[in-house]
C-alpha cells in the first residue's frame, strides 16, 4: 500500500484510515461498475444533484468539486477546471486488480484535491491472452433511466 504514505508500507503500518479492496473482494460482492464497489466503504455513498450527475458522498458531504482525489494507476483522474469525477462505467470492474482508499484528508501528501478522500484505483497487469470481454446493463426509472452501462475490452497474445 503506498497511498497513504507516498511510500510502500503494509495497511497495519499506514498512519490513516485505509481500507484496500482487491480483485476477489470485488468479484465476491457482485459489483457492477466503481459505484457498487465504493458503497462497500464505510462512510461513502453517492447521491444525485439538480441535474442528475452522479457524485460521491464521504461522510455525509457532497465530495464533487475537488474535495476527493481519484488516482487512475497513482495518476491524477479528477478533471482540471472543477476537480470532479465522473462515477459509472469509466473503470470497468473487471479490469481493477485492487482499490486503495484513504478515508480522511490526504491533502498534506496529493494537494488540494484530497480534502476529504483519496481513492487510487490500481488496474490489472497486461496478460497475454487471447480474449474479448463485453458487458452490458440497462435500467429504467419511470421518468429518466436508472442505469446504464457497457464496457469492452480485448487483448491479443503476441509472439516473443
Amino acid at each position: 500500500m503506498a497511498s497513504a504514505t507516498g511510500v510502500t508500507v503494509s495497511t497495519a503500518e499506514s498512519p490513516g484510515v485505509v481500507t484496500v479492496i482487491t480483485r476477489e473482494e470485488i468479484h465476491d460482492m457482485g459489483a457492477r461498475d466503481l459505484i457498487d464497489v465504493l458503497r462497500f466503504v464505510p462512510g461513502f455513498d453517492f447521491s444525485n444533484d439538480v441535474e442528475g450527475t452522479v457524485g460521491l458522498t464521504v461522510r455525509g458531504i457532497w465530495a464533487l468539486e475537488g474535495k476527493a482525489l481519484v488516482l487512475l494507476d497513482g495518476m491524477p483522474y479528477n478533471d482540471l477546471e472543477y476537480g470532479n469525477v465522473l462515477f459509472g462505467n469509466r473503470a470497468p470492474v473487471d479490469l481493477i486488480e485492487r482499490i486503495e482508499i484513504i478515508r480522511g484528508p490526504g491533502s498534506a501528501i496529493y494537494g488540494g484535491f484530497a480534502a476529504l478522500a483519496v481513492i487510487n484505483i490500481v488496474t490489472r497487469p497486461e496478460t497475454p491472452v487471447n480474449r474479448v470481454i463485453a458487458s452490458s446493463t440497462y435500467g429504467q426509472m419511470p421518468r429518466s433511466v436508472g442505469r446504464w452501462t457497457g464496457a469492452c475490452s480485448a487483448a491479443t497474445a503476441s509472439a516473443t
